[in-house]
């Protein structure tokens, strides 16, 4: 199996370091999660065929998915159809149906750094009835097995590149972060897939990370603090992760001090984050328009 070695090493001095902002993300508090089980929540996805809705899900061997309105009230609980060893994060992009949306589910996750393979199942983003309290499930469902070629590795953060539908995997380590993809006509393939090492980002801890629906921006983030890089047109991701980036608030007052999930929101305006623990609040931070345009 080919394993395609481009290695970008990048040199922005990302940690504290970065590139300050023309201005902070104006930030706003949304509602507050009113669930006790989403208590230890570690990804999450805005929803794009349910208006206000994030997919989200806790940290570890979890089995369902919830569908929180961004007023805090849990819509919607979603069984997982197989077993998970240690989900970490989600994401939500194109497939193998064009124009249809769908989420992707990184179970990702090795502190031990001995697990033989990880893999990224995806479905079809379900659309919402009315009201609350419905439990939904997954009438089949697709997986990417993956192997790193030289080592195992924890990782946090899932990505999926909205123009070319590739999986990107950034993982979580001391002093910098190695980003892999999985190429998405790797999906077709019976066996586990060799994921290709594609770049080396001077921040550390990553726990978190989700690119823009136009595929102009990509945020990685720790937990009090974040990283915002701008995509050019026709241009893969790890050559635009290879600039220094903008580091941006993640954390707003209120929020604990463990934060995890990031999230654009689907007109790529500004992202949503969120904390671990109960009752956790919401935060909404705005993009100023000279970095959205």
């Amino acid at each position: 199996m080919l394993v395609v070695a481009l290695v970008l090493t990048v040199v922005a001095t990302c940690a504290g370091r970065a590139p300050a902002a023309d201005t902070a993300p104006a930030v706003r508090q949304l509602g507050r999660i009113l669930s006790n089980r989403l208590d230890e929540v570690s990804g999450m996805a805005a929803s794009r065929q349910n208006p206000d809705i994030l997919w989200m899900h806790n940290d570890g061997a979890a089995r369902q998915l919830y569908a929180v309105h961004t007023s805090g009230r849990v819509r919607a609980r979603l069984q997982l159809p197989t077993s998970i060893t240690d989900l970490e994060d989600i994401a939500i992009g194109p497939g193998p149906t064009p124009g249809v949306d769908y989420l992707y589910l990184g179970d990702v996750g090795d502190n031990q750094r001995d697990r033989d393979e990880i893999r990224v199942l995806r479905f079809p983003e379900p659309r919402l009835e009315p009201g609350g309290g419905m439990e939904l499930s997954v009438d089949g469902f697709e997986q990417l097995r993956l192997t790193y070629p030289d080592d195992s590795y924890d990782a946090e953060a899932l990505l999926v590149d909205p123009v070319t539908g590739d999986v990107l995997i950034v993982t979580k380590e001391k002093k910098r972060a190695r980003l892999f993809v999985g190429r998405a006509e790797r999906w077709n393939g019976s066996t586990a897939a060799t994921l290709e090492p594609v770049g080396k980002l001077k921040v550390k801890y990553i726990s978190g990370g989700d690119i823009s629906r136009d595929g102009r921006h990509v945020i990685l983030r720790r937990e009090s603090r974040a990283w915002l890089w701008s995509r050019r047109d026709g241009e893969r991701f790890e050559a635009a992760l290879a600039r220094p980036p903008r580091q941006v608030p993640v954390r707003m007052k209120g929020q604990s001090l463990n934060g995890e999930a990031v999230a654009f929101l689907p007109d790529g305006s500004g992202y949503y984050t969120v904390s671990e623990g109960r009752s956790e609040p919401l935060g909404l931070f705005r993009l100023d328009a000279k970095t959205q345009d």
